[in-house]
């Protein structure tokens, strides 16, 4: 429940009127809550909107059909999906919850402040009118993850802080 897929649910009522037939909703993964989801989804008459993938092997090849991603949980740390999204240039929606703040700042992503469903909508809304704002959006966010999150930098700082590296070039 903390992942945020009911209220997600509500959102895309709103994003339904708004984008219609162009709007294309995958859910990636699995869980408990499946069955719930898909008979919401059926209440509200979106379900022909939403694909379910079920777990998947090959999660890149999503990302590189997506034109954003969301992540509405109510708790996370450091949400691994907000980071693959931007290391594929993707465009985040995402709660501010974990260190999701830190990682969208500086406009690599927009933080939903709100818990109203149709001003979370207008997030989703304000990138599918803005195509360019999209793409420029994305480019800063995989930058940063190359900056700051490289496999080759992240190894280095834990190395440092176990103690395993010593001098500047640790950090």
């Amino acid at each position: 429940e903390q992942k945020g897929h009911l209220y997600f649910i509500q959102v895309l009522s709103y994003l339904q009127n708004e984008i219609k037939d162009q709007l294309k909703v995958v859910f990636v993964g699995d869980g408990p809550l499946r069955e719930l989801l898909e008979s919401e989804l059926n209440k509200h008459k979106l379900r022909n909107y939403v694909t379910f993938t079920g777990v998947v092997n090959d999660v890149e090849n999503y990302y590189m059909a997506f034109d954003c991603v969301a992540l509405l949980s109510n708790r996370e740390g450091m949400p691994n999906v907000v980071i693959e999204a931007m290391a594929f240039a993707l465009p985040v929606i995402a709660n501010p919850v974990g260190n999701v703040s830190e990682l969208l700042a500086n406009h690599c992503g927009l933080v939903n402040y709100d818990n109203e469903p149709g001003k979370t909508a207008g997030l989703f809304v304000e990138l599918w009118k803005n195509p360019m704002s999209r793409k420029q959006i994305g480019e800063r966010a995989r930058n940063k993850v190359i900056q700051q999150f490289s496999i080759d930098r992240v190894l280095r700082i834990l190395s440092y802080e176990y103690g395993f590296c010593q001098g500047a070039g640790c950090r």
